[in-house]
């Protein structure tokens, strides 16, 4: 996340598509204002044209084609949708398999018990030994992908966080917190999970919430900027700050200009698509194999069953998580915590960013 990914670029249609010509330009535009390290390659066959794909992903939530079959599409992508996949699908990516394996066990295990999470359960889940675990975790950390207390506990990872921050989330009933906007609309709408967010509008400090039934927000028609990563930045440090909800186009654009920042604001119909796919596929990925590669991660094998959430709906969290869950928000709240029934105290962390509330 820190580092540029390299983007992968598909324009797929039949020959001769009338449409193309307009897909293709408005793809240009936008690869010049997401200063994109993109590769970008045309393909001419059987497909529904025309089809824009980044990352393999259609831009436009379209799910893919059955095999053979062919259709004239009116549904283009706009720029908006464009600039969403660009920015936003490469956010939480990984290519590296075991650092890809730690976050996801990490994310998947603080997503189970809504508290920090022990590095040697992650350990545990994936059948890693400890150096190996710790390995991944500085690398994460150097990018920006992971963030662990002065204790050692994992605090946040993939955008979501076990203390306060500015995005202040209710999902399922178990509480929560992310660090931007855009992991705000991507965990919801891959866990496909009823809840809300609470946030504000960073120019006006106008306080939002956000609705979601079955991950589906109502506030469709608020802008998320999504903002320009620094080269070499860190995710969690650089980025996440600057990508916030706004009411409006004028109040992002004087936010903006007044941090001297600079990207692209998308309305949240418009981002949802990309949002969803970027933490979708962190979910449903393989969390690795042990080192003798006899079994799969435990992690791996329970996803899509994780106690109280569900990748494909929505269920209630069951009791032992909600009474463990009073008290440990309870210790998340006042850096009381032990690290067994919830975060240890964070007073003495003196690397925290600066918008995760105190």
């Amino acid at each position: 996340m820190g580092q540029r990914n390299s983007i992968k670029v598909q324009l797929l249609s039949v020959p001769d598509c009338p449409l193309v010509v307009k897909v293709r330009s408005t793809l240009d535009d936008c690869l010049a204002k997401a200063n994109a390290d993109a590769t970008v390659e045309e393909l001419v066959g059987d497909y529904n044209s025309p089809t824009l794909l980044i990352n393999g992903f259609d831009v436009t939530g379209r799910p893919p084609a059955a095999q053979g079959l062919t259709s004239c599409r009116l549904d283009l992508p706009n720029e908006e949708q464009i600039l969403a996949a660009l920015r936003g699908l490469s956010a939480i990516s990984c290519d590296d398999e075991t650092e890809a394996g730690v976050a996801v066990v990490a994310f998947r295990i603080l997503l189970r018990t809504a508290e920090c999470v022990k590095v040697e359960h992650v350990s545990q889940e994936m059948g890693r030994k400890m150096d190996d675990i710790m390995t991944g975790i500085r690398a994460l950390q150097r990018r920006g992908h992971i963030l662990l207390d002065n204790e050692g506990f994992i605090i946040g990872v993939g955008g979501l966080s076990s203390i306060p921050t500015d995005h202040d989330l209710s999902i399922d009933g178990r509480r929560f917190w992310a660090w931007c906007a855009f992991d705000v609309i991507g965990i919801f709408g891959a866990l496909q999970a009823s809840g809300f967010a609470r946030s504000v509008d960073p120019s006006t400090n106008e306080n939002l919430v956000v609705n979601f039934v079955r991950g589906v927000p109502d506030e469709t028609g608020l802008k998320v900027f999504m903002a320009d990563m620094p080269t070499g930045g860190s995710v969690c440090y650089d980025w996440c700050w600057r990508v916030r909800f706004f009411q409006s186009e004028s109040s992002a654009e004087a936010w903006a200009q007044a941090n001297g920042i600079t990207g692209s604001l998308i309305s949240v119909a418009n981002l949802m698509a990309s949002a969803r796919e970027a933490w979708s596929s962190v979910l449903r990925r393989p969390a690795g194999d042990s080192p003798c590669g006899e079994r799969q991660c435990r992690s791996a094998q329970l996803a899509g069953q994780l106690p109280g959430v569900t990748v494909n709906g929505v269920r209630s969290p069951p009791k032992e998580l909600e009474a463990r869950k009073g008290r440990g928000m309870e210790d998340n709240a006042s850096g009381s915590g032990s690290g067994e029934a919830g975060c240890p105290a964070l007073l003495s962390f003196d690397e925290m960013p600066e918008w995760f509330t105190r």
